[in-house]
């Protein structure tokens, strides 16, 4: 059985996806602090997809693909007109959504947000729990950058002000934290109850 020092890291790894998303004007997630073992996560955080997050994975992948030659190069080997055809359906997604670039930012900072919190509340940096939270916000950064030189500054820059954030909303994750430690799993529904109306200033 896991003890409560044992699901503190991950109740404030999930907590702080959860507050980024309440701060960043998201709709409220669903959270749990149930490991699954399919997946390998220790936690999870799901909240509902909007339209701007499915053009947002649309985008970084296009830029994935278009920055990875090795994958470039064993996509146009195996299927060249397969190839070319999504790469102009994924460009054509990246270009309707090249002037959401805020919503991609608001994106990583929330991707971000299980790492910092879980830093913030542990006083121990995780990367290694966070790996995917990680290569994720990597993904995405490149599709607002347009360059892989400049995604380590980017991302360096979004974890300062996801540090900011966090920093003014502890209380929340405190809340959100101690909650989990007590049922494990809430509902969007509950985590709503929970934090109340966005803080001023956030962006739906």
């Amino acid at each position: 059985m896991n003890t409560t020092r044992q699901l503190r890291p991950v109740a404030y790894h999930e907590a702080g996806h959860v507050v980024m998303d309440w701060a960043l004007g998201f709709k409220a997630a669903d959270v749990t602090i149930v490991p699954e073992m399919a997946t390998d996560t220790l936690g999870t955080a799901r909240r509902e997809q909007t339209p701007s997050d499915v053009l947002t994975w649309q985008a970084a992948k296009a830029a994935e693909i278009r920055f990875r030659p090795f994958q470039r190069r064993g996509m146009q080997e195996k299927d060249p007109a397969g190839y070319a055809r999504a790469l102009n359906e994924l460009d054509e997604a990246k270009r309707r959504h090249e002037d959401d670039k805020p919503h991609k930012r608001r994106v990583v900072l929330t991707l971000l947000g299980g790492l910092i919190a879980e830093q913030m509340g542990t006083g121990v940096r995780n990367d290694e729990g966070a790996r995917d939270d990680l290569e994720t916000a990597r993904v995405v950064a490149r599709g607002i950058v347009g360059s892989p030189h400049l995604i380590q500054k980017f991302l360096e820059e979004a974890e300062r002000e996801t540090n900011k954030l966090l920093a003014l909303h502890w209380a929340a994750v405190l809340s959100v934290a101690g909650a989990l430690e007590e049922r494990n799993t809430l509902t969007a529904d509950a985590v709503a109850a929970l934090l109340g109306d966005p803080p001023p200033g956030s962006h739906s």
